[in-house]
């Protein structure tokens, strides 16, 4: 398949863009990228993770799910499901949390991500998903309170009984 540019002129990059290549921006680029690789340890931030997903395990048993591959996956981030429930019911008894039902570019949306719908996940599960991201200072005592938070407010949707009524309860 041959790919067609966009701006049209120049040859460059075998004929994929016109112009010259933006050297600064390029240099800077990569100066950002060390820079970053020097002030922060994915490796850290990958344990940090791991552990957030340990004890939401531990929480909730079967009543959560782990959204993509357990190991192909960005270090920072972790997404969740908890089947049955609306992520955004979840989120909203959360103050002080930031955290995402879906991509930003369909913020208010109560529709599942197309993303997990490409994955293959089911609606009763995609519905309840959440994607956390953790960042260079982030620490165990927020992960910590992120649970306990979680843990509370999906009690609170089953004290309730506010569940999504697109499901049936044990079914």
């Amino acid at each position: 398949m041959q790919l067609e540019p966009l701006p049209h002129g120049a040859n460059h990059e075998d004929g994929h863009r016109s112009g010259t290549e933006n050297v600064l921006e390029i240099v800077g680029f990569g100066l950002a990228c060390e820079s970053c690789e020097q002030c922060w340890d994915s490796s850290l931030t990958l344990q940090l993770r791991n552990h957030f997903w340990s004890c939401l395990q531990e929480k909730f048993d079967q009543r959560v799910e782990l959204n993509g591959h357990p190991e192909n996956r960005l270090p920072n981030t972790l997404n969740v499901s908890f089947p049955g429930k609306m992520g955004h019911e979840i989120l909203s008894r959360i103050d002080g949390l930031a955290a995402s039902t879906g991509s930003a570019c369909h913020a208010g949306s109560r529709q599942i991500s197309p993303v997990l719908t490409a994955m293959g996940v089911p609606d009763s599960i995609g519905l309840g998903a959440i994607r956390f991201s953790l960042g260079r200072h982030s620490e165990l005592g927020e992960v910590e309170w992120v649970v306990n938070q979680l843990v509370r407010a999906v009690h609170s949707l089953e004290s309730t009984n506010i569940l999504n009524p697109r499901f049936v309860p044990g079914n």
